[in-house]
């Protein structure tokens, strides 16, 4: 089958091609990406990348991680006449 033809096929008819021919988790992948896979264009994602080392995790923490909200400095308090209480 080539693009046009595939284009024209609704989402469920390309994933029953996609489980035919050996795709696993058809569902997963969107109209046009399950219509690269069937023609070949592009090749299945691995479903589970390996695992960082727990170095590269805390690289990517932010720098500050303090686990409470920012703070601004409160409004002062003052009368009717703007004078501080």
């Amino acid at each position: 089958m080539n693009k046009e033809e595939l284009t024209g096929k609704k989402l469920p008819e390309l994933r029953v091609i996609a489980k035919t021919i050996g795709i696993e988790k058809p569902e997963s992948y969107k109209k046009a990406e399950l219509i690269d896979l069937i023609t070949g264009d592009k090749k299945p994602a691995q479903s589970k990348p390996e695992a960082a080392p727990a170095q590269d995790k805390a690289a990517k923490k932010p720098v500050k991680e303090t686990g409470e909200k920012p703070t601004r400095p409160r409004k002062r308090k003052t009368d009717e006449e703007g004078r501080d209480l």
